[in-house]
């Protein structure tokens, strides 16, 4: 991806001295002239000598130590298409050349010297120039021999290059001055288990457990080991301790843990923690979990890319505080570009923080007034706000600008169900669920909705289309079987139907909408109480979970249970899907 160039005249000398004492060697007519004609060959020979000693001398002239002021020994050319890069980033590569050429001015120490060589290799590292960082990286080992980071780094280069030897010194290097850092010994250990060498990876491994005891990527590393040799028990004891200390290692340990217990031909143990990464992507486990110089050569990575994707990751898994963080960083650094301050502002509204997400979106309208993604976020700070009015508007235009946007239609959907515009509600749903193939909770609001609005038998019709895809869906089961109990259509009520469909279902861990279902079927098939009972239940979790509009339908409910007559309607307006657990209500025996 490009190199660095540079050059110091001095080192030119002694292969300049190697390339004229071969010359002599290497020409056919001088050869010949040394056996024919002595006097000949004599003159040449002075003269060529004369030569070089005049080349010589005029090179250790121009080797001296550069003087105070004047101009760099090295020269370092820009990277390649420079200019396409981002403008935070060119700033700081500018940056790093300005304080070499003040350091190299100003005289200097060689410590101080090597240290900002260092820096640019970090540039030309984390921005995927290798080659140069690699010359770089050499050049700050040779001004500053003590500092371990040099050859750390450029260790990490090598086996990215593939050259496990030279990453293997190079981290020696650095374990040498960095007698206390794990994260040496771990690479080290790393290298020597791709090699197989797992008696020296072993050595190495626990060589970092004696600096940090919780060191995750050793205890993982001596696991592997005893995998290796097949030792699934000793695996077992290493790999157990770690479970929860790290989300990214994690999947890791489940994995290994499952491969163990397989190996015992302990066979539900190893599907419990297979399971637990089944489908899953799981993120590579550092090889250092405890990694520093690591950490500080990430720090200094300002591609919005690169940001962006910290901050996407960070959205998806709910940490907005860390995603407004990196996002907030790529929005001040490119303040041109509309969608990375409407990522930033998306990440303020998951926050809580209307008022800061307002004035990034507004700024990103000005920007680019027909982004739709930015309209859509304008959405959602008006429903935040209750501007109901203004947060229809803004989606719809959103809408207008990308029809395909279902992230609009679903937050227009749930709009108009909070306003009470069913009709608009089950209209936005049914066109995700049949334009964009949407199912899952789309599919059940809007069967959901038509059963609120009274169109059940539209609404039992779409849920039998959607099982026949969704299968497993327990939520779009349940949400059948209470249509099958208490339609308001005699000729679509089959209470048998849905006893036997609700049967089907485990209710190992019943929650509030299994209780509630369950209460429906009970009554529609005449047994008063097992449907009191069960309202019971749903309405104690209801109480504790302060609810108010589901515990006011529930108690509604509960009344036409022990008058032995069934509710009205499977779903009414106001009600909300509740999964939490509705726990057994304890026996009469038990509370005393």
């Amino acid at each position: 991806m490009g190199t660095l160039f540079f050059y110091n005249r001095c080192s030119l000398r002694p292969l300049l001295t190697l390339q004229a004492a071969s010359l002599l060697e290497s020409i056919p007519s001088t050869r010949r002239l040394r056996h024919a004609t002595p006097g000949i060959w004599r003159d040449v020979v002075l003269a060529t000598r004369l030569a070089l000693v005049v080349i010589l001398l005029m090179m250790g002239a121009s080797c001296t130590e550069p003087q105070q002021g004047s101009r760099s020994a090295f020269d370092v050319e820009q990277p390649p298409r420079f200019e396409e890069l981002e403008p935070a980033i060119k700033d700081q590569y500018a940056r790093l050349r300005e304080e070499l050429d003040r350091l190299h001015s100003a005289g200097a120490p060689e410590a101080a010297r090597g240290k900002a060589w260092g820096e640019m290799g970090r540039w030309f590292h984390i921005y995927r120039y290798p080659d140069s960082a690699m010359l770089a990286y050499g050049q700050a080992a040779r001004l500053d021999p003590r500092e371990p980071r040099w050859p750390y780094y450029r260790g990490m280069l090598a086996v990215e290059a593939g050259r496990l030897d030279q990453a293997a010194d190079s981290f020696r290097a650095a374990a040498e001055l960095a007698p206390r850092s794990s994260a040496t010994r771990v690479r080290l250990a790393d290298l020597w288990l791709e090699q197989r060498e797992s008696g020296t990876a072993e050595a190495m491994f626990e060589a970092a457990l004696e600096i940090d005891p919780r060191n995750l990527s050793a205890g993982v590393g001596l696991a592997r080991i005893h995998l290796q040799r097949q030792q699934p028990k000793a695996a077992i004891e290493r790999l157990t301790p770690l479970l929860g200390r790290n989300d990214r290692g994690d999947g890791h340990i489940h994995y290994l843990l499952g491969q163990a217990y397989r190996m015992l031909g302990r066979v539900e143990e190893a599907r419990t923690h297979l399971a637990q990464v089944a489908g899953q992507e799981m993120p590579p486990l550092p090889v250092a979990s405890v990694d520093p110089w690591l950490d500080e050569l990430l720090a200094i990575n300002l591609s919005s890319n690169h940001l962006t994707r910290l901050g996407q990751r960070a959205y998806r898994q709910g940490n907005y505080q860390l995603s407004a963080h990196h996002s907030g960083r790529a929005a001040r650094l490119n303040p041109d570009n509309a969608e990375l301050r409407a990522n930033y502002a998306a990440a303020l509204l998951a926050l809580g923080r209307t008022i800061a997400a307002r004035r990034q979106i507004e700024a990103t309208l000005r920007q680019a007034p027909d982004l739709a993604r930015a309209h859509l976020i304008l959405g959602g700070i008006e429903q935040k706000e209750g501007n109901w009015l203004e947060a229809e508007n803004a989606l719809l235009h959103a809408l207008e600008l990308d029809p395909g946007m279902s992230d609009a239609r679903k937050q227009l959907g749930r709009l108009y169900q909070r306003t009470g515009q069913l009709d608009k509600a089950v209209e936005s749903y049914s066109g995700l669920r049949t334009r964009f193939s949407e199912s899952g909770q789309v599919r059940f609001w809007h069967a959901a909705l038509l059963t609120a609005a009274g169109r059940h038998r539209e609404a039992l019709a779409a849920l039998e289309e959607d099982l026949e895809i969704a299968s497993g869906n327990t939520r779009l089961e349940l949400l059948r079987i209470r249509l099958l109990a208490a339609a308001n259509d005699p000729g679509l009520r089959d209470p048998r139907r849905a006893e036997q469909l609700l049967s089907a279902l485990s209710q190992d861990s019943a929650h509030v909408f299994y209780a509630e279902t369950a209460a429906m079927v009970a009554a529609a098939n005449a047994q008063p109480q097992r449907a009191v009972n069960w309202e019971r239940r749903a309405l104690a979790a209801l109480e504790a979970l302060q609810i108010a509009p589901a515990t006011q339908i529930a108690r509604r409910r509960l009344v036409l249970y022990s008058e032995n007559r069934i509710t009205p309607s499977p779903w009414e307006r106001e009600e909300v899907l509740v999964v939490k657990p509705a726990p057994p209500l304890p026996s009469p025996q038990s509370s005393r």
